[in-house]
């Protein structure tokens, strides 16, 4: 569970000039529960042989959501 997380500016996510896309691995469904709200998934791949509900996802991400990943501890 995440608690007080940091807030996103969402005002440029209709610049497509600013948007990435990346690879985000999971570990279990709370991992990618907790930040599936805030991003922009397009695709998700299970990796059972990494563990029951592990895996990764590629999601377009701004600026803002990768600083906010990286306080959340994903590099």
């Amino acid at each position: 569970m995440v608690a007080d997380q940091p807030s996103i500016d969402f005002s440029s996510v209709s610049d497509p000039s600013r948007r990435l896309v990346i690879r985000l691995d999971y570990s279990n469904q709370e991992q990618l529960n907790a930040v599936s709200a805030k991003l922009d998934i397009w695709e998700v791949h299970p990796l059972p042989a990494l563990g029951t509900s592990a895996g990764y996802v590629v999601a377009a991400v701004i600026p803002d959501q990768i600083n906010w990943l990286q306080s959340l501890g994903y590099r």
